[in-house]
């Protein structure tokens, strides 16, 4: 394991690539459950939808936002523990996630967010990612650890088993075809 460790210290190149990545996905499903929004509930979709803040307070949809953003976080645990896979790096690509989004929200209104609901949000956002990703990339990574000797020796007992019930059958064709009718 400290090869792999190693390995992502050396590569920045592969660092930098994998942010993007997750910042790409961050805003692409967020904009698609954005999107879903404003078609059901009548409205033009902008850009402020996606990058600002000032929609997250007093809008008629403003709680329907807030609850896009609460489920965006799950995807977006997700996508990191897919990306990265080692609970020790999910904390810093969670934290990058979000404060890159923070400073583009930043520069795309122009200000900093003044919005509680804003800060709340994000808040909670990097709480259940941070939460949901390392759980996940710990399951992954004790299913090789705790599960995977279980499964060899799930797979030779079986092949075991295959053989010794051919040998018996074999043995039991050989006797019914050796028994006088």
């Amino acid at each position: 394991m400290a090869a792999k460790d190693a390995d992502i210290a050396r590569n920045p190149l592969k660092i930098f690539g994998q942010i993007v990545l997750i910042q790409c996905f961050y805003y692409l499903s967020a904009g698609i459950m954005i999107a879903f929004m404003c078609s059901v509930m009548k409205e033009t979709f902008t850009l402020d939808l996606l990058f600002g803040w000032r929609q997250l307070d007093g809008t008629r949809y403003s709680d329907v936002l807030r609850l896009i953003w609460l489920i965006e976080s799950a995807f977006v645990a997700m996508f990191i523990m897919v990306v990265v896979r080692r609970s020790r790096l999910i904390l810093d690509f969670t934290l990058t996630t979000y404060i890159l989004a923070i400073l583009v929200c930043c520069l795309f209104s122009g200000a900093a967010p003044a919005s509680v609901a804003y800060w709340a949000i994000q808040v909670a956002d990097i709480a259940i990612s941070l939460l949901l990703g390392t759980w996940a990339a710990r399951q992954y990574e004790l299913r090789d650890e705790f599960f995977g000797s279980h499964r060899k020796q799930r797979r030779q007992n079986r092949g075991r088993t295959d053989r010794n019930d051919a040998v018996e059958l074999e043995a039991l064709a050989t006797s019914t075809d050796a028994t006088p009718s």
